[in-house]
């Protein structure tokens, strides 16, 4: 099977005849279980999207490099909404010759009408009955950035980041830092008794601590990203297409 599109950067899947795929170039192209639709445009300026996250097939959100969000309704993808200012203004810099590095930003939709953002600078941004809140600082270590968000619910997301303790939990209304999580490049949450964390091991979050869980079968060790259907069963990919499996 392949599909008409190139440069792709995300796909999210929330149902077996559902999933759609994002690119770099502001495209996108959904799956009804059967075929692929042909690819369109949702970001007319191709600003660099980041990618998109689906609750359903009527619910999808994406975010570009200049921090705005793309709602998807089933049907279209609605108009760009402003919601990261800091990620306009890093981007303007750049073009500016002012500055070097744009933000990155991550996008999670655990439930239809509920999505969280996160950028590199720290801040969260939380979608919930139609609007988009203000920033909110994470409150990670000072010299910790963001690497990997995963919501399991509304008012459950893991923020996790680089260096020790550079993890922060979200409980639907206030971050609160993990001063004894391990360094996080990703991780997925099955819900908010289970996460997996794994920068080069595998490390479980059981809703309180987190809890070194054994090797995986990199070597040197390291994972790409990580995928938890269940409590109980998670996958892990490396480079030269290693893959390290967990059951809990």
């Amino acid at each position: 099977m392949t599909i008409d599109i190139y440069n792709t950067n995300s796909i999210s899947c929330p149902a077996t005849d559902f999933c759609m795929v994002t690119t770099l170039q502001g495209t996108a192209a959904s799956w009804d279980g059967t075929s692929w639709t042909d690819p369109k445009r949702f970001d007319t300026d191709q600003n660099g999207t980041y990618g998109a996250a689906c609750a359903s097939a009527t619910f999808c959100a994406a975010v570009n490099a200049v921090g705005q969000a793309y709602l998807w309704d089933g049907k279209a993808w609605g108009a760009a909404i402003p919601v990261d200012a800091a990620a306009q203004a890093a981007v303007d810099d750049v073009n500016a010759g002012k500055g070097y590095d744009s933000l990155h930003l991550w996008i999670d939709c655990p439930v239809e009408g509920m999505c969280m953002m996160v950028d590199s600078a720290g801040s969260a941004f939380a979608l919930r009955d139609g609007s988009w809140s203000a920033a909110m600082p994470i409150g990670l270590p000072v010299g910790s950035k963001p690497l990997a968000l995963s919501c399991a619910s509304a008012t459950f997301c893991v923020v996790g980041g680089n260096g020790s303790g550079a993890v922060a939990t979200w409980d639907g209304t206030t971050w609160t830092i993990q001063p004894d999580a391990p360094n996080v490049s990703n991780l997925d949450c099955a819900s908010a008794t289970f996460c997996m964390a794994a920068p080069n091991y595998w490390y479980v979050y059981d809703g309180s601590q987190w809890l070194f869980s054994g090797f995986d079968v990199v070597s040197p060790p390291q994972l790409n990203d990580v995928d938890c259907p269940t409590q109980t069963f998670c996958v892990g990919v490396g480079p030269g297409g290693y893959v390290s499996l967990y059951h809990g």
